[in-house]
């Protein structure tokens, strides 16, 4: 059988390939194709409950590397011996992998010594993108630090990726076997991944994950976030969303030019990840795919107008009013039977 694993990288639309894969079991069947999910929690028997599961990640990774590939090597021997008969291929999909190679690399080296074939399928993109939309994930809908949300300039500090190391590990591991792909280049990073696999795309099953919302929208959910001393899940600002009523004082926050970066900002970036752009397009040259750009066109993003956000206030404003109507409408009609009791 032959193992395919998305490694990622992160915000190249992984979340989005792995929501098609859940929902494509059928399809994927008829090509003879197993999805074996995100942390192996589609195998037919789950030998390690405690991260075996689409949310495990966070525990198998905080692992020891040499114990989390032991035990990812014994759930993924399991079940290619009950599924080798079945289908020709099985696919794992997960991003935290291609930054954290020392707990799959040796379990992927095992299977291929049982006479499996591995390939590695990688997506990446021009740093400089990625570090924004990144900024834009766990910088502000996820706000994954203590404190205030942090403008660009400050969040960014410290999280320049280390591509050299990280794909030098695959490529020696893998060679001609490790896939890379340059993510800017792609229509549909979806379809793409359907056609490399060897399996058809289905565009109704197809929806984009994790979608950057207009500006004036991350912009009130920056301010909302920022009301919160510790780390604040995306989910928390679209669940109140429906409900708004911040009733506690207002912790101010810098502007929109104060958080998103600056010309400098990206300038600077630039400068600091030649290099690193250079391994990754050496990495995508070999594999006869296009370059990364090694220098991005930027223009600062503008504000929202005041009136942009008054116009959200209003629409917040009338649907409280309706939801309201509607409680006190229930009240008097609970009331008036209360009376005639």
């Amino acid at each position: 059988m032959k193992i395919v694993v998305h490694i990622g990288d992160g915000k190249t639309g992984s979340s989005s390939i792995q929501e098609y894969l859940e929902k494509s079991s059928e399809s994927l069947s008829a090509d003879n194709i197993k999805y074996l999910g995100i942390m192996l929690e589609h195998c037919d028997k789950i030998l390690h409950p405690d991260w075996q599961f689409r949310g495990g990640s966070d525990r198998f990774f905080a692992d020891e590397p040499s114990q989390a590939s032991d035990q990812f090597l014994k759930s993924l021997q399991q079940e290619l011996c009950n599924a080798d008969a079945a289908y020709d291929k099985a696919v794992i999909s997960n991003e935290w992998i291609f930054s954290r190679p020392h707990h799959i690399v040796p379990a992927l080296r095992h299977i291929q010594n049982m006479g499996h074939e591995v390939e590695v399928i990688l997506y990446v993109r021009q740093p400089v993108k990625w570090l924004i939309s990144a900024y834009t994930q766990w910088g502000i809908k996820h706000k994954t630090y203590p404190g205030r949300v942090r403008p660009f300039k400050e969040w960014v500090k410290g999280r320049i990726p280390n591509y050299a190391e990280d794909i030098g590990i695959w490529k020696n591991e893998f060679q001609d076997r490790l896939r890379v792909f340059n993510y800017d280049e792609l229509e549909d990073v979806v379809e793409h991944f359907c056609e490399t696999i060897g399996t058809g795309f289905i565009p109704t099953m197809n929806k984009r994950v994790n979608v950057v919302p207009g500006q004036d929208y991350l912009d009130i959910w920056a301010f909302f976030n920022n009301q919160f001393e510790g780390e604040v899940v995306a989910n928390h600002f679209e669940m109140v969303a429906k409900y708004i009523g911040i009733d506690k004082g207002l912790k101010k926050i810098g502007s929109h030019g104060d958080l998103m970066p600056t010309v400098s900002d990206v300038n600077d970036l630039q400068d600091k990840l030649r290099s690193e752009i250079s391994h990754l397009n050496t990495a995508l040259h070999e594999q006869g795919q296009p370059t990364l750009a090694v220098e991005i066109p930027f223009t600062p993003s503008k504000g929202p107008s005041s009136w942009d956000i008054d116009q959200w206030l209003l629409m917040m404003v009338f649907n409280l009013s309706d939801r309201v109507k509607q409680l006190q409408d229930q009240i008097n009609k609970m009331q008036k039977i209360e009376e005639k009791q």
